[in-house]
């Protein structure tokens, strides 16, 4: 899984505070924790690939169902 995601880009000035590659349902992902300037925000990477065919409501929904996800 980590292979997956070897070339993940970064913004020079954002910071990594956390990466894990983890599953997600069916998915691989990347979960990340960040700053950039001044902002620490937290991002569910997927695989464009892998959901393609996932309209927004239906990736959304994937991502409610993590316990990433403050309900």
């Amino acid at each position: 899984m980590q292979e997956k995601f070897k070339d993940l880009p970064v913004d020079e000035e954002t910071t990594i505070l956390f990466r894990s590659p983890m599953k997600l349902g069916a998915f691989d992902i990347v979960y990340e924790k960040w700053r950039w300037e001044g902002i620490e925000a937290e991002s569910i990477i997927f695989l464009s690939e892998e959901v393609e065919k996932l309209d927004d409501a239906a990736l959304e929904a994937e991502v409610r169902k993590s316990p990433l996800v403050e309900k």
